[in-house]
């Protein structure tokens, strides 16, 4: 997945220079081809929104269902639990960053239990060829049973080699020698062996026992007959199960050969992903129900920054000058865009902020929309699912999600410890208790009103009291989208739009989601239960009315008239929050954010606590004493540990651009549970060769919560490091050998692949300017055939606009010398010509330029990668 052109051999690196030279190609960018790497990001956009007709439980007939999101065995995000339902609806999304060569993703839906247990109610599996095949599913998934043989991962290694063996047969000789990665019981460990089936015969390895790298080398002989072109039973299957003493063996996993795709005389020697069992044919399907589910698949081959300048600069040219029919590129992505809204507007806002014109496209998407809002439907204004409402919607979370998390937290806090019943419909509590009599259920309303009353009254002061604390940038935004809205919303009867406008943003996509689903927004790590949820969701209500400036609440749900006593002062308070909140001089802040700390926009702590370090130097110190408590830091900038808190006494620190492996260990490693390992190689230019020692932290969370918290925190920080290590040892080395794969040398390369990429995108996400730029011009090379169709004349395919070398390559040929004016020019020229016109012909214009760029940036793809 990852190409690199390496400079071992000059002879080679000069031929390939020179040949460039040959071809034409400029020397300055031979030298940039040449040393040029292709990074290759591969992403996944999941919806898990709803399932339908889920088996009922005997005694109550309703579930309380969740899901579980794993991928290539991981888990990797849950659900919240809709309580008392069989038509549970969840509505999650997440964008998942895994590896290139991820296999698979699967969906398990349990039944959640007040006990800690889960029942498992059904899955869905798909594996990545479909995903990738089908350019994205999104549909009615039904479930299949969950089973034990599910934990299905790792790798197998075999040879074989055919060869001739009597006029009527061959001998096909096949060795299993060794497995990886396998799956493991609760205890981290198995005893695997593996069984070769082929027709009637079948034959056993020795079982091995406490590994999940098993090294068996051996070696079967078989009999095949001739030809196999017509033999029926031709398939060769490898199983591996995990021996059980007392019980059924458990099934970890197979392989099937075609020895018909093999070469008579050839050895081969493959390493075989375990598959899944495959269903029986006959197999009765109980019907478990179904669920609707979208996964898009995202694959980005990213080139060096050089390759992307002419689309950068062209990009950031296009919102220099807002005007009301908005910028040609910016209307031409939204009308090709491919993927989903929320990704584009997260990669829209995360490019520009890169090059630190974020508020300029902010502006640019805020006009247009604005200007294509009729006055007299104002009250629509931004509440559509536009590429503006998306932008601002994603600018908010990026920008000022510690802003949130300061000012939400406390209240947040503390309605999950307290736990306080808050219920306002008298029917439902009757419904859930049918004891409780019509006094008694206006007891506990009248109660609730008093702790809602409260719990709002918290939130809404934290909030009007936290101007200090919100981003300069944000609030930059919004008096700029204050002042486009009064520009035009000026008579009486709208002087309440541009109030609107900002509470359309600010309460209604960013405070009111926070306090529905604070796991979202990454206020809490674990979701609420059901009496929390209600509460939330009781007050998520009153927010939103006063973020709509109503003074009273919804006639259609009258359990909720009590509340309304809250919104006449609270509208007001509501709109000299706005009024504060916008006043602020623009000249005196900058808003140049560009790629510093790492890729963040902030310096941000995201993560910290103790650990327990497992000690390099123990002299002869065993068990316990091994390990040292530390306090442990990371930012965007440095992983740090040191004795305590003060960072008293000794104190070290790492840059994150160091670590290569982040990943868990066995718990047969140090017979510890809940240990992870950091792997961390000095480099960069200040940085001599040899001169520092690779440096591994063994280090023990004290659950598994922690662990998992640690090290999704620590692969988050490490996004953007382009050489991470695809192997690591998930053992350890004692004395003279790896407890996991049991080799002798201490720098034997891993024997288990990395699950690095595998973490869940959000606020913390590092800027990467490469990707977003590669995300962007993948969007109109796919919509290249329909730009030419709606903006060129017919029959003209933009090829005008661009002329090829002798060898093949592009090289952009000037609009003026196409006869097509430039972007200034239709400005200038086009003054006294009708407006409609004038769009049309700048419209035409950029689209020319556009295909230019991307048939150029399409040929070095080509080249770089070939």
């Amino acid at each position: 997945a990852e190409i690199y052109v390496y400079s071992q051999s000059s002879s080679i690196l000069e031929s390939v220079y020179r040949s460039y030279i040959a071809s034409g190609l400029e020397p300055a960018m031979a030298s940039v081809v040449v040393s040029s790497t292709v990074f290759q990001y591969t992403s996944l956009y999941v919806k898990v929104s709803e399932a339908k007709k889920l088996s009922s439980r005997d005694m109550s007939g309703t579930r309380d269902p969740f899901c579980i999101v794993k991928v290539d065995n991981e888990t990797v995000a849950r659900t919240a639990t809709a309580f008392k339902t069989l038509e549970p609806f969840w509505g999650a999304e997440y964008s998942l960053h895994v590896p290139n060569e991820f296999q698979d993703i699967c969906l398990y839906v349990y039944d959640y239990d007040l006990m800690g247990s889960k029942e498992p109610l059904g899955k869905v599996m798909l594996d990545r060829e479909a995903i990738v095949r089908n350019r994205g599913v999104d549909k009615w998934f039904p479930l299949t049973p969950i089973s034990k043989d599910d934990e299905v991962q790792g790798e197998v290694l075999v040879e074989m080699n055919l060869d001739y063996y009597t006029e009527t047969a061959f001998k096909a000789t096949v060795t299993i020698v060794e497995a990886r990665d396998l799956a493991s019981k609760s205890d981290g460990k198995a005893d695997p062996f593996a069984t070769l089936m082929y027709g009637k015969e079948q034959y056993n390895t020795q079982v091995m026992t406490k590994t999940r790298f098993p090294r068996w080398k051996k070696t079967f002989e078989l009999t095949v007959p001739k030809p196999l072109s017509e033999l029926e039973d031709r398939i060769l299957k490898i199983v591996v199960y995990d021996w059980d003493k007392f019980s059924q063996n458990h099934f970890m996993g197979q392989v099937e050969v075609d020895l018909a795709d093999m070469q008579v005389g050839q050895r081969y020697k493959t390493w075989y992903r375990l598959q899944h069992h495959e269903p029986k044919r006959n197999e009765k399907k109980k019907e478990l129900g179904s669920v609707r589910l979208k996964v898009q698949c995202r694959e980005e081959r990213i080139l060096d920054s050089q390759f992307y300048a002419p689309f950068v600069a062209m990009m950031l040219k296009t919102v220099e000058d807002p005007k009301p029919e908005g910028s040609p590129l910016l209307v031409m992505l939204e009308e090709v865009m491919t993927m989903d809204r929320n990704i584009l507007g997260h990669t829209v806002v995360r490019f520009y902020l890169a090059h630190g014109c974020v508020l300029p496209v902010l502006d640019t998407l805020t006009i247009r929309e604005i200007h294509q809002t009729p006055v007299h439907r104002a009250s629509t204004l931004f509440r559509g699912n536009s590429l503006a409402s998306k932008a601002f919607d994603q600018f908010m979370k990026i920008v000022a999600l510690p802003y949130l998390h300061e000012t939400l937290s406390p209240c947040i806090e503390a309605i999950y410890s307290e736990r306080k019943i808050c219920e306002l419909d008298s029917e439902q509590l009757k419904q859930s208790n049918k004891h409780t009599s019509t006094a008694s259920a206006m007891k506990t309303v009248e109660t609730s009103v008093a702790t809602l009353t409260g719990y709002l009254t918290m939130i809404m002061d934290s909030i009007f009291s936290s101007i200090p604390k919100c981003p300069a940038l944000l609030r930059m935004a919004l008096r700029q989208l204050w002042s486009r809205v009064a520009e035009k919303f000026r008579d009486p009867e709208h002087v309440d739009v541009p109030y609107l406008a900002i509470t359309g943003f600010l309460f209604l996509r960013f405070f009111v989601p926070a306090i529905l689903s604070p796991k979202l927004f990454s206020l809490r790590e674990e979701h609420p239960d059901q009496r929390t949820e209600r509460t939330l969701k009781l007050l998520a209500k009153v927010v939103q009315s006063m973020g709509n400036l109503t003074l009273e609440m919804d006639a259609k749900e009258p359990f909720m008239h009590p509340m309304s006593a809250a919104l006449p002062r609270g509208v007001q308070k509501v709109k000299e929050f706005i009024q504060d909140l916008v006043q602020i001089d623009q000249r005196n802040i900058t808003a140049e954010i560009g790629v510093k700390d790492g890729g963040y926009i902030h310096h941000l702590i995201l993560c910290k606590g103790y650990l327990w370090k497992k000690s390099h130097t123990t002299g002869g110190v065993t068990g316990s004493l091994q390990y040292r408590k530390r306090y442990f830091e990371l930012s965007n900038i440095s992983l740090t540990y040191s004795q305590n808190e003060k960072k008293t006494g000794e104190v070290k620190s790492y840059p994150v651009q160091w670590i290569k492996v982040v990943e868990k260990l066995d718990e047969g490693a140090y017979h510890r549970k809940h240990m992870f390992q950091v792997v961390i190689v000095p480099s960069g230019p200040t940085v001599l060769p040899h001169t520092l020692p690779q440096i591994s932290l063994y280090l023990q969370a004290t659950d598994v919560n922690e662990q998992n918290r640690w090290v999704s925190a620590i692969r988050k920080a490490c996004l953007t490091n382009r050489d991470m290590s695809p192997v690591y040892h998930p053992g350890a080395y004692k004395k003279t050998k790896w407890s996991c794969c049991r080799t002798g040398a201490s720098q034997e390369p891993g024997c288990s692949q990395c699950h690095r990429g595998i973490t869940i995108g959000d606020w913390r996400d590092p800027l990467d300017p490469d990707l977003d730029a590669q995300t962007l011009f993948s969007q109109f090379q796919q919509g290249k055939s329909m730009l030419i169709k709606k903006y060129l004349p017919a029959g003209d395919d933009g090829s005008a606009s661009i002329s090829t070398r002798d060898d093949g390559s592009i090289s952009p040929t000037s609009l003026a010398s196409t006869g097509a004016t430039s972007l200034n020019q239709q400005d200038e020229d086009g003054a006294s010509s009708e407006g409609a016109a004038k769009t049309d012909a700048m419209m035409e214009a950029s689209c020319r330029e556009l295909l230019s760029l991307v048939e150029e940036l399409t040929w070095h793809h080509a080249q770089i990668v070939a």
